[in-house]
């Protein structure tokens, strides 16, 4: 078509100028004007050519295509989420079998616990790997609470400032030392917050603890944020992984107060490691003793070699380390020497 005008154009520069064609202005086009008419109706006859059923340009053709293939793409990655969703949870069964063979209880959905006469459920999720599981260690120290009081424990009057570091889905301990006046902060990694929620109102409500000073908080130990300084420190389970034992010393160097306290109970499981670790908060000024561990309140519980240790937070380098040695209690043998 455009080289059909060209030659029209050609042939028209013979004509006499009255019989030339004109513009819509009335004026006789040149040559070149000629040309650029040709190449106009060239295009706009691609662009109709390029053009959809319903008569679209072509530049709305093209964006309609970028949109078809930005929704398909859209798809595959929503299936790729799909996908790693179901590799996620598949891990997350292996994860909680595998944490059965440590803990016989993490197949039970929901475990009653009995502290100091009174009833508590849990409700577990092992999928939420050691977080959510009620472990021995943590009923252990619960118990331990209710049975000595936080005003021996803290050999004073006035109720203490707890803190506890992977309180888990249970929070048992930060319970009983709201029971028993304190203002408490459980806390835990976020994945775990829902549903020690949901046990903490339960229990709390069994207690009559509603409205007390017992908050739940969202916070990891191993980062390097600081809640503030604690009269007392509540850590259940904790040692279970020596990688973890550096963070843990750090956090409590920037969490305990001056005179103030930290107890950990824990399954005995590597006892080098674990003397390695209060070896350390030693070299930080902290005093450190083993405590008896009453029977009657491990009796029942399936995990054994359950220990009680307690750290204070010295004033003076002489009192460092001067309770070090272990008191197990008549007839019990320690090997954490």
């Amino acid at each position: 078509e455009f080289f059909d005008l060209v030659t029209w154009g050609r042939k028209q520069m013979d004509v006499p100028q009255s019989h030339a064609p004109r513009c819509a202005c009335g004026c006789t086009p040149s040559m070149p004007s000629l040309f650029e008419m040709a190449a106009m109706r060239a295009e706009r006859r691609r662009q109709r050519q390029r053009g959809d059923a319903n008569g679209y340009p072509g530049e709305a053709r093209e964006d309609a295509s970028g949109a078809t293939e930005a929704l398909q793409k859209l798809e595959l990655l929503q299936k790729e989420r799909q996908h790693l969703k179901h590799d996620l949870h598949q891990q997350r069964l292996l994860r909680a079998a595998m944490l059965a063979l440590h803990e016989p209880t993490a197949v039970e959905a929901e475990r009653l616990v009995e502290i100091s006469s009174a009833q508590f459920r849990v409700k577990q999720d092992p999928t939420l790997a050691q977080g959510g599981l009620l472990w021995s260690s943590g009923i252990l120290l619960a118990r331990f609470l209710a049975a000595r009081g936080l005003k021996e424990i803290m050999q004073r009057e006035a109720a203490p400032a707890v803190l506890e570091l992977g309180c888990g889905v249970a929070a048992l301990p930060s319970l009983m030392a709201a029971e028993g006046g304190a203002a408490v902060c459980a806390t835990d990694l976020p994945e775990v917050m829902d549903l020690a929620n949901a046990n903490v109102r339960e229990n709390a409500d069994r207690l009559g603890l509603a409205g007390s000073g017992l908050k739940l908080l969202a916070f990891d130990w191993t980062s390097e944020v600081s809640l503030g300084c604690f009269d007392l420190i509540l850590a259940a389970d904790l040692l279970y992984d020596a990688d973890l034992q550096d963070p843990l010393v750090k956090c409590l160097v920037r969490s305990v107060a001056e005179n103030g306290r930290a107890i950990f109970a824990f399954q005995e499981r590597d006892a080098s490691v674990e003397r390695r670790f209060f070896d350390a908060l030693t070299g930080h000024g902290f005093k450190v003793k083993a405590l008896e561990v009453p029977m009657d309140l491990v009796e029942d519980l399936p995990q054994k070699e359950l220990r009680l240790w307690e750290v204070q937070r010295c004033t003076s380098a002489s009192a460092v380390g001067e309770d070090l040695e272990p008191s197990w209690g008549p007839g019990e043998e320690t090997s954490l020497e």
